[in-house]
C-alpha cells in the first residue's frame, strides 16, 4: 500500500519481495469508487487479513 496525494492505493510489492510471496489484492482500488469509506476498509481489512494467512499458511507448510 501506499499514500499518494492524501489517497491510499495499493501498488504491485516490491522487488525485493520474494517472487514466492502471493501478490496483494489489486481489485480493492476499483472497489473504494463505488463503497463508503467504511465498508472499503472493511474490505481491506478482508484482503489483509486473507493474505497474511495465505502467507503464514504457505510458511508453515514449508516446515
Amino acid at each position: 500500500m501506499n499514500l499518494l496525494g492524501e489517497q491510499w492505493e495499493v501498488i504491485l510489492p516490491a522487488e525485493e519481495v520474494p517472487p514466492e510471496l502471493p501478490e496483494p489484492a489489486l481489485g480493492i482500488n476499483f472497489a473504494r469508487d463505488m463503497m463508503q469509506e467504511k465498508d472499503w476498509l472493511s474490505l481491506v481489512v478482508v484482503h489483509s487479513d486473507a493474505w497474511l494467512l495465505s502467507n503464514s499458511s504457505k510458511k508453515t507448510c514449508r516446515l
